[in-house]
């Protein structure tokens, strides 16, 4: 689903998120992205899919959130590719990509440590392993990174 579908003018569209909920809740998969997207005149804006995470767990407050990485989730060290486990209310430093307009790993902890504020559970999980995202989601001992409150 493009997010035209959904926000305007970078404001969330609840009845349309709603039915967002209704087309998984129907057996299929709902796919988004991020978007650059017309804000009026001749203003224009990048709507990133780490945005879309937020806006979607704050309105239909689903019991975990869970991004999709192709990393093993957040490192305290590059080089030594160290993983944090668990981060607990915390916000840990990241420099801002100048590469990236979406934001990159900065905004994904941005968004990761908003949605976990409001007591959900948010996992970095590398996509490339589907069972570490199936162990994430059922509770199990996992590879990747919590967030929580």
């Amino acid at each position: 689903m493009p997010p035209t579908d959904f926000v305007i003018k970078n404001k969330p569209i609840t009845k349309k998120i709603i039915e967002i909920e209704k087309i998984a809740k129907s057996g299929l998969i709902p796919v988004t992205f991020g978007d650059a997207l017309w804000y009026g005149g001749k203003k224009s804006y990048i709507l990133s899919g780490d945005r879309i995470m937020t806006i979607l767990a704050t309105i239909l407050k689903p019991r975990l959130s869970v991004f999709v990485l192709n990393i093993d989730g957040l490192y305290s060290d590059l080089k030594t590719k160290k993983l944090i486990h668990e981060l607990k209310g915390e916000k840990p430093l990241i420099k801002k990509s100048s590469n990236d307009v979406t934001g990159g790993m900065r905004r994904k902890v941005i968004e990761a440590t908003k949605i976990s504020k409001n007591g959900l559970k948010v996992f970095f999980v590398n996509g490339n392993k589907p069972q570490r995202i199936l162990d994430a989601v059922k509770g199990k001992k996992f590879q990747g990174t919590l967030f929580r409150r």
